[in-house]
């Protein structure tokens, strides 16, 4: 899951939070354009895979999601 921080009405923090309810399992990646955010991400204990900053290129988002593919391969 590709997920933005700033989102109308429920932000994606709480999104993930309520995400997380439902499937544990699922990758997931907070996107957000402001760093402060994302340096606080870890408070959060939410297990996020990345915490990217914006603008993010296409060819860093496919870098993240196959390494992160190869993470949970191999932890089968």
């Amino acid at each position: 899951v590709l997920l933005d921080i700033m989102l109308p009405g429920i932000d994606g923090l709480e999104t993930l939070r309520q995400l997380r309810k439902f499937n544990e399992e699922v990758l997931v990646f907070l996107i957000s354009a402001y760093p402060d955010t994302i340096s606080d991400i870890n408070k959060y204990n939410l297990d996020v895979y990345a915490a990217l900053n914006k603008p993010v290129a296409g060819s860093e988002i496919k870098r993240y999601i196959r390494e992160a593919l190869k993470t949970k391969e191999a932890l089968r």
